[in-house]
Protein backbone atom coordinates (compact mmCIF):
# COMPACT_ATOMS: atom_id res chain seq x y z
CA UNK A 1 0.00 0.00 0.00
CA UNK A 2 1.21 3.55 -0.78
CA UNK A 3 0.01 6.56 1.23
CA UNK A 4 0.90 9.58 0.52
CA UNK A 5 0.26 13.72 1.19
CA UNK A 6 -2.30 14.70 -2.06
CA UNK A 7 -1.06 16.18 -4.86
CA UNK A 8 -1.78 17.34 -8.05
CA UNK A 9 -1.03 19.22 -11.38
CA UNK A 10 -4.15 21.45 -13.04
CA UNK A 11 -4.30 22.89 -16.19
CA UNK A 12 -6.14 25.99 -16.32
CA UNK A 13 -7.94 26.76 -19.48
CA UNK A 14 -10.04 29.42 -20.28
CA UNK A 15 -10.89 29.75 -23.98
CA UNK A 16 -10.82 32.71 -25.69
CA UNK A 17 -11.87 34.27 -29.65
CA UNK A 18 -9.20 35.03 -31.94
CA UNK A 19 -10.57 36.63 -34.75
CA UNK A 20 -7.08 37.82 -35.71
CA UNK A 21 -5.83 34.12 -35.96
CA UNK A 22 -5.62 32.32 -39.45
CA UNK A 23 -5.43 28.72 -38.30
CA UNK A 24 -9.31 27.57 -37.92
CA UNK A 25 -7.73 24.84 -35.13
CA UNK A 26 -5.42 27.41 -33.57
CA UNK A 27 -8.25 29.97 -33.50
CA UNK A 28 -10.58 27.47 -32.38
CA UNK A 29 -8.06 26.62 -28.83
CA UNK A 30 -6.88 30.05 -28.06
CA UNK A 31 -6.89 30.92 -24.25
CA UNK A 32 -5.37 31.87 -21.63
CA UNK A 33 -3.77 28.97 -19.51
CA UNK A 34 -2.35 28.25 -16.41
CA UNK A 35 -0.73 25.72 -14.36
CA UNK A 36 -1.21 24.88 -10.48
CA UNK A 37 1.11 22.07 -8.79
CA UNK A 38 -0.04 21.89 -5.44
CA UNK A 39 -2.35 24.86 -4.91
CA UNK A 40 0.95 27.28 -6.18
CA UNK A 41 0.89 28.91 -9.55
CA UNK A 42 3.70 27.89 -11.41
CA UNK A 43 2.74 29.52 -14.96
CA UNK A 44 4.33 33.14 -13.07
CA UNK A 45 5.78 35.11 -16.01
CA UNK A 46 7.23 38.54 -16.01
CA UNK A 47 7.08 40.33 -19.59
CA UNK A 48 9.47 42.35 -20.22
CA UNK A 49 8.14 44.23 -22.84
CA UNK A 50 5.41 45.94 -20.78
CA UNK A 51 7.60 45.65 -17.49
CA UNK A 52 4.49 43.83 -15.34
CA UNK A 53 3.97 40.04 -13.97
CA UNK A 54 0.99 37.86 -13.99
CA UNK A 55 -0.01 34.50 -13.52
CA UNK A 56 -1.15 33.04 -16.83
CA UNK A 57 -0.12 32.94 -21.03
CA UNK A 58 -1.87 33.27 -23.82
CA UNK A 59 -2.05 31.19 -26.96
CA UNK A 60 -3.62 28.35 -28.70
CA UNK A 61 -3.63 25.17 -26.39
CA UNK A 62 -3.32 22.83 -30.18
CA UNK A 63 0.95 22.76 -29.91
CA UNK A 64 0.16 21.47 -26.50
CA UNK A 65 -2.37 18.83 -27.11
CA UNK A 66 -0.66 17.68 -30.39
CA UNK A 67 2.87 17.40 -28.04
CA UNK A 68 1.08 15.59 -25.02
CA UNK A 69 -0.74 12.99 -27.44
CA UNK A 70 2.24 12.19 -29.45
CA UNK A 71 5.01 12.32 -26.93
CA UNK A 72 1.56 10.14 -24.52
CA UNK A 73 4.07 6.33 -24.84
CA UNK A 74 6.92 8.07 -23.17
CA UNK A 75 5.10 10.81 -21.43
CA UNK A 76 3.21 8.63 -19.27
CA UNK A 77 5.25 5.16 -19.22
CA UNK A 78 8.95 5.92 -19.54
CA UNK A 79 10.84 5.58 -16.05
CA UNK A 80 14.25 5.42 -18.00
CA UNK A 81 16.45 8.62 -17.03
CA UNK A 82 19.77 9.17 -19.60
CA UNK A 83 21.30 11.52 -16.45
CA UNK A 84 20.52 11.55 -12.83
CA UNK A 85 17.39 12.36 -12.40
CA UNK A 86 17.51 15.13 -10.62
CA UNK A 87 19.93 16.53 -13.04
CA UNK A 88 17.22 15.35 -16.03
CA UNK A 89 14.53 17.11 -14.42
CA UNK A 90 16.73 20.63 -14.02
CA UNK A 91 19.30 21.06 -15.99
CA UNK A 92 18.97 23.18 -19.29
CA UNK A 93 21.98 22.33 -21.22
CA UNK A 94 22.42 18.81 -21.04
CA UNK A 95 25.67 19.07 -19.19
CA UNK A 96 25.18 15.88 -16.86
CA UNK A 97 27.42 13.33 -17.53
CA UNK A 98 25.08 10.44 -19.29
CA UNK A 99 24.77 6.99 -18.27
CA UNK A 100 26.38 4.19 -19.51
CA UNK A 101 25.74 3.50 -22.80
CA UNK A 102 23.84 6.59 -23.43
CA UNK A 103 25.00 9.95 -25.98
CA UNK A 104 24.10 13.47 -25.63
CA UNK A 105 21.52 12.97 -28.10
CA UNK A 106 19.76 10.46 -26.29
CA UNK A 107 19.32 13.25 -23.40
CA UNK A 108 17.88 16.03 -26.05
CA UNK A 109 15.59 13.23 -27.45
CA UNK A 110 14.44 12.23 -24.10
CA UNK A 111 14.12 16.09 -23.01
CA UNK A 112 11.46 16.02 -26.18
CA UNK A 113 9.50 13.44 -24.61
CA UNK A 114 9.58 14.91 -20.97
CA UNK A 115 9.22 18.68 -21.18
CA UNK A 116 6.57 20.60 -21.61
CA UNK A 117 8.67 23.29 -23.65
CA UNK A 118 8.76 20.68 -26.01
CA UNK A 119 5.34 22.05 -26.99
CA UNK A 120 6.11 25.48 -27.46
CA UNK A 121 5.95 25.75 -31.69
CA UNK A 122 6.88 29.29 -31.50
CA UNK A 123 4.89 30.59 -28.22
CA UNK A 124 5.56 30.89 -24.49
CA UNK A 125 5.19 27.56 -22.59
CA UNK A 126 6.96 26.78 -19.16
CA UNK A 127 9.60 24.40 -18.47
CA UNK A 128 8.13 21.86 -16.52
CA UNK A 129 9.36 18.12 -16.86
CA UNK A 130 7.16 15.45 -15.91
CA UNK A 131 9.03 11.61 -15.42
CA UNK A 132 7.47 8.89 -14.32
CA UNK A 133 9.17 8.31 -11.11
CA UNK A 134 7.44 4.57 -9.94
CA UNK A 135 4.39 2.77 -10.55
CA UNK A 136 2.14 5.31 -8.48
CA UNK A 137 3.55 8.46 -8.75
CA UNK A 138 5.67 10.96 -11.43
CA UNK A 139 8.45 13.89 -10.58
CA UNK A 140 7.23 17.52 -11.68
CA UNK A 141 9.82 19.73 -11.76
CA UNK A 142 9.28 23.68 -12.47
CA UNK A 143 12.53 25.36 -13.94
CA UNK A 144 12.46 29.13 -13.91
CA UNK A 145 13.88 30.77 -17.37
CA UNK A 146 17.27 31.93 -17.19
CA UNK A 147 19.63 33.44 -19.06
CA UNK A 148 18.49 35.19 -22.47
CA UNK A 149 14.91 34.51 -23.84
CA UNK A 150 14.17 33.13 -27.36
CA UNK A 151 13.94 35.89 -30.14
CA UNK A 152 10.88 36.99 -30.17
CA UNK A 153 9.68 36.03 -26.53
CA UNK A 154 9.19 38.75 -24.25
CA UNK A 155 7.84 36.94 -21.31
CA UNK A 156 10.26 35.16 -19.02
CA UNK A 157 8.27 32.36 -16.56
CA UNK A 158 9.53 33.04 -13.17
CA UNK A 159 8.73 29.81 -10.59
CA UNK A 160 10.56 26.95 -9.78
CA UNK A 161 8.93 23.91 -7.81
CA UNK A 162 9.46 20.16 -7.89
CA UNK A 163 6.83 17.51 -6.69
CA UNK A 164 5.69 13.96 -6.22
CA UNK A 165 2.49 13.54 -8.03
CA UNK A 166 0.42 10.92 -7.96
CA UNK A 167 0.05 8.94 -11.19
CA UNK A 168 -3.29 8.03 -11.47
CA UNK A 169 -4.11 12.01 -10.78
CA UNK A 170 -1.56 12.92 -13.57
CA UNK A 171 -2.82 10.95 -16.27
CA UNK A 172 -6.44 11.77 -15.25
CA UNK A 173 -5.80 15.64 -15.81
CA UNK A 174 -3.47 14.84 -19.08
CA UNK A 175 -6.39 13.01 -20.73
CA UNK A 176 -8.78 15.53 -19.94
CA UNK A 177 -6.29 18.33 -21.49
CA UNK A 178 -6.53 17.22 -24.57
CA UNK A 179 -9.97 15.89 -24.73
CA UNK A 180 -10.72 19.37 -23.81
CA UNK A 181 -8.91 20.25 -26.97
CA UNK A 182 -10.41 17.89 -29.22
CA UNK A 183 -13.56 19.01 -28.11
CA UNK A 184 -13.05 22.48 -28.79
CA UNK A 185 -12.16 21.07 -32.71
CA UNK A 186 -15.28 20.09 -33.15
CA UNK A 187 -16.57 21.22 -36.78
CA UNK A 188 -12.96 21.42 -37.92
CA UNK A 189 -11.71 19.21 -40.60
CA UNK A 190 -8.26 19.77 -41.49
CA UNK A 191 -5.22 17.33 -42.06
CA UNK A 192 -3.74 18.67 -38.65
CA UNK A 193 -6.74 17.81 -36.80
CA UNK A 194 -7.17 14.90 -38.45
CA UNK A 195 -3.46 13.59 -37.48
CA UNK A 196 -4.25 14.36 -33.59
CA UNK A 197 -7.39 12.49 -33.64
CA UNK A 198 -5.54 9.49 -35.18
CA UNK A 199 -2.68 9.71 -33.28
CA UNK A 200 -4.61 10.06 -29.89
CA UNK A 201 -6.39 6.62 -30.65
CA UNK A 202 -2.86 4.93 -31.60
CA UNK A 203 -0.79 6.26 -28.53
CA UNK A 204 -3.09 3.84 -26.10
CA UNK A 205 -2.26 0.66 -28.43
CA UNK A 206 0.04 -2.01 -26.01
CA UNK A 207 2.35 -1.87 -28.38
CA UNK A 208 3.11 2.08 -28.16
CA UNK A 209 2.64 1.44 -23.83
CA UNK A 210 5.43 -1.30 -24.60
CA UNK A 211 7.65 0.75 -26.47
CA UNK A 212 6.92 3.91 -24.30
CA UNK A 213 8.22 2.18 -21.48
CA UNK A 214 11.30 0.40 -23.06
CA UNK A 215 12.24 4.13 -23.96
CA UNK A 216 11.29 4.97 -27.70
CA UNK A 217 9.18 6.45 -30.10
CA UNK A 218 6.23 3.49 -31.22
CA UNK A 219 6.10 5.74 -34.36
CA UNK A 220 9.89 5.41 -35.44
CA UNK A 221 10.21 1.49 -34.88
CA UNK A 222 12.62 -0.65 -37.11
CA UNK A 223 10.67 -3.80 -38.10
CA UNK A 224 12.74 -5.76 -35.80
CA UNK A 225 11.87 -4.11 -33.02
CA UNK A 226 8.46 -3.78 -33.79
CA UNK A 227 8.64 -7.33 -33.89
CA UNK A 228 10.11 -8.24 -31.16
CA UNK A 229 7.29 -5.39 -29.22
CA UNK A 230 4.44 -7.28 -30.67
CA UNK A 231 5.92 -10.51 -29.18
CA UNK A 232 6.24 -8.96 -25.84
CA UNK A 233 2.85 -7.14 -26.01
CA UNK A 234 0.97 -10.62 -25.97
CA UNK A 235 3.55 -12.50 -23.44
CA UNK A 236 2.22 -13.42 -20.14
CA UNK A 237 5.81 -12.47 -18.56
CA UNK A 238 5.21 -9.56 -20.29
CA UNK A 239 5.66 -7.53 -16.64
CA UNK A 240 9.19 -9.44 -16.21
CA UNK A 241 10.36 -9.03 -19.37
CA UNK A 242 9.72 -5.23 -19.21
CA UNK A 243 10.87 -5.15 -15.59
CA UNK A 244 14.46 -6.39 -16.96
CA UNK A 245 14.44 -4.91 -20.69
CA UNK A 246 14.13 -1.01 -19.13
CA UNK A 247 17.29 -0.95 -17.16
CA UNK A 248 18.79 -2.06 -19.90
CA UNK A 249 21.34 0.10 -21.66
CA UNK A 250 21.55 -1.83 -24.92
CA UNK A 251 21.00 0.07 -27.75
CA UNK A 252 18.01 -1.54 -29.70
CA UNK A 253 14.49 -2.60 -28.00
CA UNK A 254 15.26 -5.70 -29.78
CA UNK A 255 18.62 -5.88 -27.55
CA UNK A 256 16.85 -5.06 -24.59
CA UNK A 257 14.24 -7.70 -25.23
CA UNK A 258 16.31 -10.65 -26.19
CA UNK A 259 18.51 -10.00 -22.77
CA UNK A 260 15.66 -10.29 -20.86
CA UNK A 261 14.21 -13.19 -21.92
CA UNK A 262 17.89 -14.80 -21.60
CA UNK A 263 17.59 -13.46 -17.66
CA UNK A 264 14.39 -14.72 -17.30
CA UNK A 265 14.78 -18.49 -18.70
CA UNK A 266 18.19 -18.78 -16.12
CA UNK A 267 15.52 -17.51 -13.41
CA UNK A 268 15.68 -19.85 -10.59
CA UNK A 269 12.86 -21.41 -8.78
CA UNK A 270 12.05 -19.34 -6.04
CA UNK A 271 10.18 -20.58 -2.94
CA UNK A 272 6.57 -20.53 -2.20
CA UNK A 273 5.09 -17.26 0.20
CA UNK A 274 4.84 -18.31 3.52
CA UNK A 275 2.81 -17.29 6.37
CA UNK A 276 5.32 -14.99 7.63
CA UNK A 277 6.29 -13.46 4.01
CA UNK A 278 2.37 -12.76 3.48
CA UNK A 279 1.97 -10.69 6.24
CA UNK A 280 4.90 -8.82 5.78
CA UNK A 281 3.18 -8.01 2.45
CA UNK A 282 -0.02 -7.33 4.22
CA UNK A 283 0.98 -4.90 7.09
CA UNK A 284 3.90 -2.93 5.23
CA UNK A 285 3.54 0.12 3.62
CA UNK A 286 5.47 3.24 1.57
CA UNK A 287 5.26 6.32 3.66
CA UNK A 288 6.13 8.60 0.58
CA UNK A 289 7.67 11.35 2.19
CA UNK A 290 9.83 14.69 0.14
CA UNK A 291 12.78 12.90 -0.92
CA UNK A 292 13.45 9.34 -2.20
CA UNK A 293 16.40 8.84 1.32
CA UNK A 294 13.82 10.36 3.21
CA UNK A 295 11.33 7.40 2.01
CA UNK A 296 13.76 4.77 2.20
CA UNK A 297 14.51 5.88 5.59
CA UNK A 298 11.09 5.70 7.19
CA UNK A 299 10.40 2.13 5.23
CA UNK A 300 13.55 0.86 7.17
CA UNK A 301 12.10 1.77 10.37
CA UNK A 302 8.88 0.15 9.68
CA UNK A 303 10.79 -2.92 8.18
CA UNK A 304 12.40 -3.14 11.93
CA UNK A 305 9.36 -2.56 13.97
CA UNK A 306 7.84 -5.68 11.68
CA UNK A 307 10.46 -7.68 12.27
CA UNK A 308 11.50 -6.99 16.14
CA UNK A 309 14.37 -5.03 14.91
CA UNK A 310 15.78 -2.23 17.57
CA UNK A 311 17.89 1.10 16.42
CA UNK A 312 21.01 -0.58 17.46
CA UNK A 313 20.67 -4.10 15.56
CA UNK A 314 22.99 -4.70 12.50
CA UNK A 315 21.36 -8.20 10.93
CA UNK A 316 24.29 -7.93 8.10
CA UNK A 317 26.42 -10.76 9.31
CA UNK A 318 23.76 -13.23 9.50
CA UNK A 319 21.49 -11.57 7.11
CA UNK A 320 20.12 -14.14 4.83
CA UNK A 321 19.87 -16.66 8.33
CA UNK A 322 17.45 -13.65 9.68
CA UNK A 323 15.61 -13.44 6.45
CA UNK A 324 14.84 -17.14 6.84
CA UNK A 325 14.00 -16.67 10.55
CA UNK A 326 12.14 -13.25 10.44
CA UNK A 327 10.63 -12.78 6.94
CA UNK A 328 10.04 -17.03 5.78
CA UNK A 329 12.49 -16.41 2.44
CA UNK A 330 14.80 -19.05 2.73
CA UNK A 331 18.34 -18.77 2.51
CA UNK A 332 18.74 -21.54 -0.61
CA UNK A 333 15.96 -20.18 -2.76
CA UNK A 334 17.34 -16.14 -1.89
CA UNK A 335 20.72 -15.06 -4.24
CA UNK A 336 21.52 -16.62 -7.47
CA UNK A 337 24.37 -15.55 -10.16
CA UNK A 338 23.59 -13.47 -12.84
CA UNK A 339 25.54 -14.89 -15.62
CA UNK A 340 24.29 -13.21 -18.62
CA UNK A 341 23.55 -9.50 -17.28
CA UNK A 342 21.75 -7.56 -19.67
CA UNK A 343 23.78 -4.38 -20.63
CA UNK A 344 24.43 -1.81 -17.88
CA UNK A 345 22.64 -3.94 -15.10
CA UNK A 346 24.71 -6.11 -12.46
CA UNK A 347 21.28 -7.04 -10.45
CA UNK A 348 17.68 -8.29 -11.11
CA UNK A 349 15.42 -8.85 -8.67
CA UNK A 350 12.24 -11.45 -9.29
CA UNK A 351 8.78 -12.16 -7.75
CA UNK A 352 6.16 -14.12 -8.66
CA UNK A 353 2.57 -13.25 -6.75
CA UNK A 354 2.73 -16.22 -4.58
CA UNK A 355 6.45 -16.46 -3.65
CA UNK A 356 9.36 -15.25 -2.43
CA UNK A 357 11.69 -13.07 -4.44
CA UNK A 358 14.64 -14.25 -6.16
CA UNK A 359 17.87 -12.07 -6.55
CA UNK A 360 20.45 -12.38 -9.16
CA UNK A 361 23.71 -10.69 -9.19
CA UNK A 362 26.46 -9.92 -10.79
CA UNK A 363 28.57 -9.09 -7.95
CA UNK A 364 30.97 -11.28 -5.81
CA UNK A 365 31.29 -10.39 -2.46
CA UNK A 366 28.97 -10.95 0.56
CA UNK A 367 28.63 -7.71 1.78
CA UNK A 368 27.41 -6.85 -1.92
CA UNK A 369 25.12 -9.48 -1.57
CA UNK A 370 23.61 -8.56 1.54
CA UNK A 371 23.17 -5.21 0.41
CA UNK A 372 21.33 -6.59 -2.91
CA UNK A 373 18.91 -8.54 -0.84
CA UNK A 374 17.73 -5.32 1.07
CA UNK A 375 16.74 -3.64 -1.97
CA UNK A 376 14.91 -6.47 -2.99
CA UNK A 377 12.94 -6.28 0.98
CA UNK A 378 11.95 -2.77 -0.57
CA UNK A 379 11.22 -3.99 -4.16
CA UNK A 380 8.41 -6.48 -2.97
CA UNK A 381 7.59 -5.23 0.71
CA UNK A 382 7.09 -1.76 -0.02
CA UNK A 383 6.52 -1.06 -3.80
CA UNK A 384 4.17 -4.26 -3.51
CA UNK A 385 1.53 -4.40 -6.44
CA UNK A 386 -0.77 -6.95 -7.92
CA UNK A 387 0.99 -10.04 -10.31
CA UNK A 388 4.91 -11.29 -11.58
CA UNK A 389 6.83 -8.09 -11.57
CA UNK A 390 11.18 -7.50 -12.13
CA UNK A 391 13.31 -5.31 -11.17
CA UNK A 392 16.61 -4.29 -12.82
CA UNK A 393 19.41 -2.52 -10.55
CA UNK A 394 19.72 0.60 -12.86
CA UNK A 395 21.35 3.94 -13.45
CA UNK A 396 18.74 4.50 -16.28
CA UNK A 397 15.81 3.97 -13.33
CA UNK A 398 17.10 6.25 -10.34
CA UNK A 399 13.95 7.14 -8.26
CA UNK A 400 12.75 3.67 -7.04
CA UNK A 401 16.60 2.59 -6.80
CA UNK A 402 17.78 5.97 -4.82
CA UNK A 403 14.50 4.82 -2.14
CA UNK A 404 16.10 0.97 -2.08
CA UNK A 405 19.64 1.71 -1.20
CA UNK A 406 18.33 4.67 1.73
CA UNK A 407 16.51 1.81 2.99
CA UNK A 408 19.46 -1.51 2.75
CA UNK A 409 21.31 1.27 4.16
CA UNK A 410 19.62 1.94 7.53
CA UNK A 411 18.56 -1.22 7.48
CA UNK A 412 22.17 -2.83 7.31
CA UNK A 413 23.83 -0.16 9.33
CA UNK A 414 21.48 1.93 11.50
CA UNK A 415 21.88 5.32 11.94
CA UNK A 416 21.63 5.05 15.65
CA UNK A 417 24.14 2.24 15.49
CA UNK A 418 26.92 4.18 13.78
CA UNK A 419 26.47 7.24 15.79
CA UNK A 420 27.13 5.33 18.94
CA UNK A 421 30.89 4.39 18.05
CA UNK A 422 30.98 8.29 16.65
CA UNK A 423 34.94 9.38 17.66
CA UNK A 424 35.99 12.55 19.66
CA UNK A 425 34.21 15.80 17.52
CA UNK A 426 32.56 13.07 15.02
CA UNK A 427 35.78 13.16 12.39
CA UNK A 428 35.78 9.71 11.17
CA UNK A 429 38.89 8.60 9.84
CA UNK A 430 39.16 6.17 6.66
CA UNK A 431 40.46 3.73 9.33
CA UNK A 432 37.90 4.01 11.95
CA UNK A 433 35.12 4.21 8.94
CA UNK A 434 36.53 0.86 8.01
CA UNK A 435 36.40 -0.87 11.59
CA UNK A 436 32.95 0.30 11.66
CA UNK A 437 31.80 -1.43 8.38
CA UNK A 438 33.85 -4.61 9.62
CA UNK A 439 31.82 -4.50 12.86
CA UNK A 440 28.68 -4.03 11.31
CA UNK A 441 29.33 -6.50 7.84
CA UNK A 442 28.92 -4.45 5.28
CA UNK A 443 30.80 -2.21 2.67
CA UNK A 444 32.82 0.81 4.17
CA UNK A 445 31.22 3.11 1.18
CA UNK A 446 27.80 2.52 3.41
CA UNK A 447 29.30 3.52 6.61
CA UNK A 448 30.49 6.53 4.57
CA UNK A 449 27.14 7.68 2.78
CA UNK A 450 25.61 6.70 6.24
CA UNK A 451 27.48 9.21 8.21
CA UNK A 452 27.04 12.19 5.17
CA UNK A 453 23.38 11.85 4.88
CA UNK A 454 22.56 10.89 8.06
CA UNK A 455 24.73 13.78 9.61
CA UNK A 456 26.81 12.17 11.81
CA UNK A 457 29.94 13.60 11.61
CA UNK A 458 32.74 14.40 8.98
CA UNK A 459 34.76 11.77 7.15
CA UNK A 460 38.53 13.07 7.27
Amino acid sequence: MDRSVAMSLKFDIEWLPAPGVRDPAEAATWAEMSLVLNGDKVSRVLDERLNSGRNSYFGSALPLAEWLVDAWPRLVHERRAPVPLREALTTRTGAAEPSIGVTRSDFYEWVGYHSLRAARDGGVVPDIRIVRFDSSSFAVRVNSDVGALAPGVTVRFIAEADARVPAVELQAELHRVIESAVARLKGVSTERVQRLRERWCAAHSEAATVAGRLGVDDETLSPDEREAIDEVVGDPEREILLGIAEGSAAASVARRLSEARTVRNDEPDAAPAGKAWVHLEETLHRLRLGRPWLTGWAAASQFRTAVGLSAMDAPAKVFPMFLEERCGWPQERQLFALTAPPTGVETVHVKHSDRTPVVMTATTTPQAHRFRLARSLYYFLFLNGPGDRAVSDSHLIQGRLSEANAFAAELLAPAELIRAHAPPGSIWTREQRKLVAKELGVDQRVVAHQIENRDLGYAA
